[in-house]
C-alpha cells in the first residue's frame, strides 16, 4: 500500500446503511468497498435499531432506505439530527416520485439516489454531499429542485405512510370503522386509531371526506367512491 493510500484511509467516509434487506446491504458494501476513502462502520434493518447505531457511531453518511418495517425512513431525520448532528442522510430508495424526493429534501435529507442506479451513483452522491452539495439520481424527475419545497402539496404523501400505516389508510378509505380495521389486520382498535392519528398528521388531512378525496387521487381508491 502507498504512502498516499495510507492517508485516504487515515480520512475515509465513515457510512452507516440503514435498508432491512440483508442482501441489499451486502450489495451497497460491495459497491462501496472497492473505494479506499469509504468505510462502511455500520448496518440497521429498521428504525428501531437505526438511531442506537447513528448514535453510537457518529457516521459522516448515512444511507436511508425508506421503507422500513417500523417506519417511514423519512420520520427519522430529526431524530438523526438531534443523536448525530455532523451526519448527512443520503436517501437510497426504490421510490421515484419526484415530490418524495421533494419532501426528503425539505427534510434536511442532502442525497436521493435510486436502488436501480446505485451502482452508478451512490460513491459521486456520497462525495458530493460530504462537498458541501445536494445530490440527486439522474433517473429522478429533472424538476426535483425546481419548486419551493416547503410549498408542494402532499398529494403523493401516501410514500411517507409506513406500509401499515398505507394499509389503514387504504381501508379508512373504503369506509371502516376502527373496530373494523383492527378485526382485519388483527391489531387492536386502540392502535388503528393511532395510526389514523399518524395519518391525519403525516398527510394534513382535516377529516374523513377530505382522506377519501385525497385516497381517490392517490388512486389509491376508485374514484367513483367520492
Amino acid at each position: 500500500m502507498t504512502p498516499e493510500d495510507e492517508g485516504r484511509r487515515e480520512t475515509r467516509v465513515r457510512v452507516v446503511i440503514i435498508d432491512d434487506h440483508p442482501v441489499f446491504r451486502t450489495g451497497v458494501r460491495s459497491i462501496l468497498d472497492r473505494n479506499l476513502n469509504i468505510e462502511i462502520v455500520g448496518e440497521a434493518g429498521s428504525c428501531a435499531t437505526a438511531l442506537t447505531t447513528v448514535e453510537q457511531l457518529q457516521p459522516d453518511i448515512i444511507l436511508l432506505d425508506l421503507s422500513l418495517p417500523d417506519c417511514n425512513g423519512l420520520d427519522l431525520t430529526q431524530d438523526f439530527e438531534r443523536v448525530s448532528s455532523q451526519s448527512r442522510v443520503v436517501v437510497l430508495s426504490m421510490k421515484t416520485r419526484a415530490e418524495t424526493a421533494r419532501r426528503a429534501f425539505a427534510l434536511g435529507v442532502r442525497g436521493y439516489v435510486t436502488k436501480d442506479s446505485a451502482a452508478s451513483h451512490l460513491y459521486k452522491a456520497i462525495m458530493a454531499v460530504m462537498a458541501g452539495q445536494e445530490y440527486v439520481s439522474e433517473d429522478l424527475s429533472p424538476d426535483v429542485h425546481n419548486h419551493d419545497r416547503q410549498a408542494q402539496p402532499l398529494e403523493y404523501g401516501y410514500d411517507l405512510l409506513t406500509s401499515r400505516e398505507q394499509e389503514v389508510f387504504r381501508l379508512l378509505a373504503e369506509g371502516k370503522t376502527s373496530k373494523q380495521i383492527a378485526s382485519r389486520l388483527e391489531i387492536t382498535p386502540k392502535t388503528a386509531d393511532s395510526h389514523r392519528s399518524n395519518i391525519y398528521r403525516k398527510l394534513q388531512i382535516a377529516d374523513p371526506m377530505e382522506l377519501v378525496r385525497l385516497a381517490a387521487r392517490m388512486n389509491v381508491i376508485e374514484p367513483d367512491r367520492w
